[in-house]
């Protein structure tokens, strides 16, 4: 299994920043069990730096690009350093090493969770981890699809491998570019790998009091943060760097829990505990539901420039508020220690006096006398799942004691298949025109489901019903529903109320809950094999963004958009039915059926985990290979490209492309392909192969 020992590490930083950084490295680095260096500009000078602390990674000095730099007219020398860093950490030490992990001289990592993420992937194979940025900006200036560096960026070995030997040539052809982790990416790009993001991986593009993100972090390992010197300090009362080491104490007991949310109530109080492991906890004089408290508070603001309106982060958040309902008391980590009982205590203490009334909607129940926090867990790492931990609770004059005993599921490594039930979601007045979709990729008799209609199906051209669409049922009584829940809006109690009814349809032995709209395509193959890589038998809500980035503002970043498809487990499915009434209730007053379809899932303690799109081929031909043909839609009607050695291609008006028959591997590189054409042919033929171990593509 992967351990510590088989990542190496490499950090970028300048011997001038070296004099007040180092603390950010020290506070993780373990001398003696961490592989790697860093590497700075120049040799280190001063009193405070030589002889040089153990405490801290060996140094080298990079490499003099000087010449590589004149010839290409390099725009960003500095940048080109730090990209140069890759290929000189890999030659530094690189035996028994199955991942590369480039980060400044400011990031930090938490190594044992770093070492349990990566142990999920496959060493072998070309892999690019990392994070994106949180504001938005920095990711539309830059790139969406590139992990930013000062959050850490891994490779496979592999991949490292091949950058190394290529580095230099690729720094040759992108010299325009003025940033490092954006020329990292396009020369990654080049080897045919795209980015695997990692939510744990924080850049911390913001500024000011980062708390309110720290307190609501994602249910995902921690992996690294950055930024910190450009922000409070994220413990009050504490010096920054200082406040680092601070934080270094709970994650060396266990970093499995560190930031990870917990949300319990105590019912006789009326109170709302929002806990980020390690770190803060929050109190709320009155029940609020999960998918409430998950959001962020923006104690923050954004990195840099920012367009006149919002949205400004790549999350949603709430806004700091008066409201003696909803403004939380804030109790930070004080101290961390073991216990007698094979638990870890956290205590907590209060940061400042609210100043606030209580809330009088829930009865008055004040906290203001509460001054100290005890959490108690258990001295054992926690199983990552995509469901929240439960905690017992009880309430005593001067601080909250949480029950010892916390309950989770426990998850096994196995491949499972999948037999989902799909349900789809429609109106009769649009079935008329829409059907043909649905019936493009249904198979009767084999796959399961069926249609939520609004009313009966009429008309000769539904009627009788076909056989090629899914049998049809028509949704509940909504009028009488409406009654029941005071919702504002019939159609999206109907579309939600219908996961309890395809539920109640479900046949025996289904794993996974598909629900869609009465235009979504599924490609149902490689829905099978995707979800075949989950456990049925966990908590699951998978499902895609939307492309449109308003869209996720308006409704949510973390919401799966049912157009594309909701995927629930059955076991989440099922418990989703069962409350899926007291959850309308709940949220009478939302205009989304996805939105609240998010907000009931993340009640049950289950956050979105996205899923990216896939394709499916069409044809075969009898040498086993599957055949495309694709006719130019029209002209292009511009100019020939004028540049050296260039050729017209506006001849060329037929494309046939030949892939193998087998089943593609999930690998996370793209294939490669051969062009055949001769010169002045009006047909064109590509041939797909798997890409040569190091084949640089563009």
């Amino acid at each position: 299994p992967t351990n510590l020992n088989h990542l190496l590490f490499g950090l970028l930083g300048s011997e001038e920043a070296w004099h007040f950084r180092k603390e950010y490295i020290e506070s993780w680095w373990r001398p003696n069990k961490t592989r790697g260096y860093l590497f700075l500009d120049v040799a280190p000078t001063g009193d405070d730096l030589l002889p040089w602390s153990s405490s801290s990674p060996p140094y080298r000095v990079s490499d003099n690009i000087t010449q590589l730099i004149e010839e290409t007219k390099h725009v960003a020398p500095t940048m080109a350093r730090m990209v140069h860093g890759i290929m000189e950490v890999f030659r530094e030490d690189h035996e028994g090493v199955r991942w590369v992990v480039m980060g400044d001289d400011d990031s930090i990592f938490f190594v044992d969770n770093m070492v349990d993420v990566l142990a999920r992937y496959d060493h072998t194979k070309y892999y690019y981890l990392g994070g994106q940025s949180e504001f938005i900006m920095s990711n539309h200036w830059y790139s969406f699809n590139q992990a930013f560096g000062g959050a850490g960026f891994i490779l496979s070995y592999p991949l490292a491998k091949a950058m190394s030997k290529y580095i230099e040539s690729c720094l040759r052809r992108y010299p325009f570019l003025r940033s490092a982790d954006q020329i990292t990416m396009v020369c990654i790009s080049d080897v045919g790998v795209i980015l695997t993001p990692l939510k744990g991986s924080h850049q911390i593009d913001l500024r000011g009091d980062i708390s309110g993100l720290l307190s609501s972090h994602p249910k995902a390992p921690l992996m690294s943060l950055h930024h910190l010197d450009a922000t409070d300090s994220i413990f009050p009362s504490i010096e920054r760097r200082q406040s680092v080491r601070h934080l270094m104490k709970a994650a060396n007991l266990d970093q499995s829990r560190m930031l990870q949310q917990v949300i319990c109530y105590n019912r006789p109080s009326n109170w709302s505990f929002s806990i980020s492991w390690g770190y803060s906890v929050h109190i709320y004089e009155n029940i609020l539901p999960r998918s409430h408290l998950q959001l962020p508070i923006e104690t923050f603001q954004p990195w840099g420039v920012t367009p006149k309106d919002p949205p400004y982060y790549m999350l949603n958040t709430r806004w700091r508020t008066n409201d003696s309902c909803e403004a939380p008391h804030v109790f930070f980590m004080k101290n961390v220690e073991k216990t007698k009982r094979y638990e870890i205590l956290t205590t907590y203490s209060r940061s400042s006096p609210r100043e606030l009334l209580s809330c009088s909607y829930s009865g008055n129940h004040s906290a203001d006398y509460i001054s100290k926090i005890e959490v108690y867990s258990p001295r054992r790492k926690r199983i990552e799942v995509p469901r929240g931990e439960n905690l017992g609770f009880k309430r005593s004059l001067s601080f909250v004691d949480f029950a010892k005993e916390l309950r989770s599921s426990r998850v096994e490594s196995r491949v499972l298949g999948g037999d989902p039930v799909r349900g789809g979601r429609g109106s009769e007045e649009a079935w008329h025109h829409r059907k043909p979709y649905i019936e493009s990729w249904w198979r009767p008799n084999v796959t399961i489901g069926h249609l939520l209609l609004d009313v009966p199906p009429q008309g000769e051209d539904l009627l009788p019903w076909s056989l090629n669409s899914p049998p049809y049922r028509v949704s509940d009584d909504v009028p009488r529903l409406m009654n029941e829940t005071n919702h504002v809006d019939p159609r999206v109690l109907r579309m939600v109320h219908g996961i309890m009814e395809v539920v109640r349809e479900a046949h025996e032995g289904v794993r996974w809950v598909v629900m869609g709209d009465d235009d979504s395509i599924f490609f149902v193959d490689n829905m099978v094999d995707i979800l075949a890589q989950y456990d049925h038998t966990k908590y699951y809500y998978f499902g895609g963004h939307s492309e449109f980035i308003m869209a996720n503002y308006f409704f949510s970043f973390h919401q799966a958009f049912g157009g594309a498809g909701i995927i629930l487990s059955y076991p989440l499915a099922r418990a989703f039915a069962n409350n899926v009434i007291s959850c309308l209730k709940r949220y009478a007053f939302f205009r989304s059926a996805d939105r609240t379809t998010m907000s009931c899932t993340a009640d049950i303690g289950v956050n979105l985990s996205p899923l990216m799109g896939s394709h499916q081929s069409i044809e075969k031909t009898p040498q086993n290979k599957i055949l495309t043909k694709y006719i130019r839609a029209w002209p292009r009607g511009i100019g020939v490209c004028l540049y050296p050695g260039s050729y017209p291609a506006e001849y060329v008006n037929e494309i046939h492309v030949y892939s193998p028959a087998t089943k593609r591997l999930q690998i996370n590189r793209c294939e490669c392909c051969d062009v055949i054409h001769k010169a002045g042919s009006f047909k064109a033929a590509v041939r797909y192969r798997e890409c040569k171990l190091d084949e640089i593509i563009a």
